[in-house]
């Protein structure tokens, strides 16, 4: 793996294969420069390829800054979980906005703010196929 680009002490941008991945790795960007090779310890995290999308790259630089990297962890699992229930695909860019998302959903509930889906009746009508996954996904 060849490091494209440091995003900061903790994440990095590399090229593998032909393909850019983001690797998040306690201090794996300290003192380390783009050009240099990279080898994948068993702790680091490599997050799903991504396009040449500069923008988002961007906001993944600034939520990994604002973030801890259990919440992209989560959203990953939760991408996943999705994808193996209802048999779909998504797009690789979901995983900004989603983390995002949860990120301020636990924030806000964290506040003491109320937090209520009133779309959730609807969703479970509309996609009834898909219950079982919104039940797994509800609180």
């Amino acid at each position: 793996m060849l490091i494209s680009q440091v995003l900061n002490n903790n994440v990095i941008l590399v090229e593998d294969g032909g393909k850019q991945k983001i690797i998040w790795g306690r201090g794996i960007g300290f003192k380390a420069h783009a050009g240099e090779n990279y080898k994948l310890k068993s702790q680091d995290k490599v997050f799903s390829a991504i396009s040449d999308d500069d923008k988002w790259l961007a906001s993944f630089k600034k939520l990994s800054e604002e973030v801890p990297r259990k919440y992209f962890e989560l959203t990953e699992k939760i991408i996943q979980l999705a994808r193996e229930e209802i048999d779909a695909n998504f797009d690789e860019h979901l995983l900004i906005p989603l983390t995002d998302h949860i990120f301020f959903a636990v924030k806000r509930y964290d506040m003491g703010l109320e937090l209520s889906n009133p779309m959730l009746f609807d969703i479970k009508r509309f996609f009834h196929k898909n219950t079982r996954l919104v039940n797994k996904l509800s609180v």
